[in-house]
């Protein structure tokens, strides 16, 4: 008998996305977006229908320019916090925050904590594009959504949009 000939295994390692798992399907097709030397490779193991796809550019910004940003955003928070460890301390629960909600909660509450924020600065766009700058949550991100939540929490708590409620005050 002869030997068929052995197929080579291919490997995939997801991490992330939406992955199914189809016991019955008897074909299914997954397309694969790669340069020109991974074209070469994937036809030598015989996969079907390789085409060439334009690269897709990587981030604009490079390091020195997120580095200035960084800078700007720090100035920026820097006005409500005199001293160094007390803005770190802000920025690093702002980078803490899992969502738009928990970030507009902390807002609030430092308003209610430092007399110099008041309603009409914590919902300016230089404010919060400042505070853009150290979260790590994309979704539900833009300053309209953020500005929406803080101004939520501000009628939860009884502070009006041009300063603090004279309950609130120090």
């Amino acid at each position: 008998m002869e030997k068929k000939k052995e197929e080579n295994a291919c490997v995939f390692y997801i991490t992330g996305g939406n992955n199914q798992i189809m016991p019955n399907v008897t074909k299914v097709v997954q397309n694969f977006y790669v340069d020109r030397s991974e074209m070469d490779a994937m036809k030598e193991h015989g996969m079907e229908s390789v085409k060439k796809r334009e690269p897709v550019p990587v981030e604009t910004k490079s390091s020195d320019q997120k580095a200035d940003d960084l800078k700007l955003a720090e100035g920026e928070l820097r006005i409500y916090y005199t001293d160094d460890v007390s803005l770190n301390a802000f920025i690093i629960r702002v980078g803490a925050c899992k969502d738009a909600s928990d970030l507009a909660n902390l807002v609030v509450g430092e308003m209610m904590e430092h007399t110099i924020m008041n309603g009409g600065i914590v919902v300016k766009a230089h404010f919060i594009e400042a505070l853009l700058a150290f979260v790590h949550f994309t979704k539900g991100s833009s300053v309209n959504n953020i500005r929406q939540h803080i101004r939520k929490f501000m009628d939860m708590f009884g502070i009006k949009k041009g300063g603090k409620d004279s309950n609130h005050e120090k």
